[in-house]
């Protein structure tokens, strides 16, 4: 299982004190030890793998593996629903498109409109209590049988 995280707007609302709401998606990790997480966030393109994993708890590093590619166009066509596309593109790469994955953002036109796999947090407060209530019931719904031998 594979969540694409984006950080503002999931970790923290906008205008909220930087990764309020770590700890909560920390918890849900513990929770879920067949997930791997891959940064989708804009943050990937201005700070290091190593200071990105640093956010993070010494326990739940290990669960973050990779990030997206970040696509830069300088000619048309652009990318329409450009992070959408980098992670289909990280599937690809990595020959991992048949794992079930989620992706957890805050902003629907990085994304094609009927993206089944995209979980929506309010921008404003992030990964608030109810969010984290759909998270665990969509994956529940998504581990179900998956170990983390057979996720790979």
């Amino acid at each position: 299982m594979i969540l694409f995280l984006d950080l503002d707007g999931v970790l923290h609302g906008v205008g909220r004190p930087k990764f309020d709401n770590l700890p909560r998606l920390e918890t849900v990790l513990r929770d879920f030890p067949e997930i791997d997480v891959v940064i989708s966030s804009s943050w990937r393109e201005s700070y290091s793998w190593d200071v990105i994993v640093g956010f993070f708890a010494k326990d739940v590093q290990p669960h973050i593996v990779g990030m997206t590619p970040v696509i830069t166009t300088k000619w048309p066509p652009y990318p329409r629903h450009v992070r959408h596309e980098e992670i289909l593109l990280f599937l690809k790469e990595r020959d991992i498109g048949n794992r079930p994955w989620i992706i957890l953002d805050d902003d629907p036109s990085l994304f094609c409109p009927d993206c089944k796999e995209l979980m929506l947090c309010d921008p404003g407060n992030g990964l608030d209590e109810a969010g984290e209530a759909r998270l665990r019931t969509r994956l529940h719904l998504l581990t179900r049988g998956v170990t983390k031998r057979n996720a790979s």
